[in-house]
């Protein structure tokens, strides 16, 4: 009578641990599997910004500007442009 109750226990007991293993794996698996595709969201979600903002500034006006031209008007309505660019995504 003994036996047959020993071997229910070890069952369980062989159960809960094959059990807390395999929710640990799967835990750490999708915990993995979530922030892979929530970077690359973020990397898709980025480049879909800097492509909208490139696609707004004129690359005439870009292409001639040189290095001289770094305190010129041109610049700071090209730097206010892309810093309201960026704060209405935020």
């Amino acid at each position: 009578m003994m036996k047959s109750n020993k071997l229910p226990r070890q069952m369980v007991l062989i159960l809960s641990i094959f059990l807390l293993i395999a929710n640990g794996t799967l835990g750490v698996l999708l915990t993995n599997q979530s922030k892979n595709y929530l970077q690359d969201q973020m990397r898709k979600r980025m480049l879909d910004i800097s492509n909208s903002a490139a696609a707004l500034i004129d690359g005439d006006i870009l292409e001639k500007l040189q290095k001289e031209d770094v305190d010129t008007d041109l610049i700071r309505m090209r730097l206010e442009f892309c810093a309201r660019f960026r704060n209405r995504l935020s």
